[in-house]
């Protein structure tokens, strides 16, 4: 699955925190939805997920709340990642220089209040800026991303969505192995009758 992720121009950024990039072709042609089908069928088959994946948007994806600033070398822009490192490292007596110069980029992104050049304001101007290039800018993309992956057995709804915690650590992003506890712990099983041959059919796969 890495392929996808590397060589399919829908990822971009570092090569171990890849982002998902917008593109119209792409869009158009439904390419998102198809790499998400593709991921969920890896994973449902014990094959590879995203194993390149900006932690900051699986946070995003995943809905969680979080107060810092974030990374901005996961952002797949080079001219919005020398923006936000000009931002970030002004100090005091630049800032309001630097926030006349980027008023109207930051606008353009949804973050008009950078112009007011307010030094307390610094911090989430620049957690709204990298949140707008990971999230908001490619937000058409990534709804056709998970819808495809949840086209296959709901997978990001039901499953990801409901334990990202165990998700990202066991099965998108893993560096180590999921134990069978905490892959059991991601799905509820509705079991045939205990006795039956169907039980233990339906067993069978969290014996391997």
């Amino acid at each position: 699955m890495s392929e996808i992720q590397m060589k399919t121009g829908l990822f971009g950024g570092p090569s171990e925190k890849r982002a998902l990039i917008l593109n119209i072709n792409h869009l158009e042609d439904m390419n998102y939805f198809k790499a998400g089908q593709f991921i969920s069928w890896s994973l449902l088959h014990g094959g590879n997920g995203l194993l390149y994946m900006s932690s900051q948007l699986w946070d995003l994806l995943t809905e969680k709340e979080t107060t810092t600033e974030g990374d901005i070398s996961e952002i797949p822009d080079a001219e919005a990642v020398v923006n936000l490192e000009k931002l970030k490292n002004a100090d005091e007596h630049q800032y309001k220089d630097v926030c006349q110069e980027l008023g109207d980029w930051a606008t353009n992104c949804g973050c008009p209040e950078l112009e007011e050049g307010r030094i307390e304001d610094k911090s989430l101007s620049l957690r709204h800026l990298i949140r707008y290039y990971l999230y908001y800018r490619v937000k058409p993309a990534i709804d056709q991303f998970v819808a495809g992956m949840d086209n296959v057995g709901d997978l990001f709804s039901n499953t990801i969505k409901k334990n990202p915690a165990a998700a990202f650590r066991g099965v998108m992003c893993a560096t180590t192995k999921i134990t069978a506890a905490e892959f059991k712990s991601l799905y509820r099983i509705d079991w045939s009758p205990e006795g039956s041959a169907k039980y233990y059919d339906k067993k069978t796969p969290y014996t391997h």
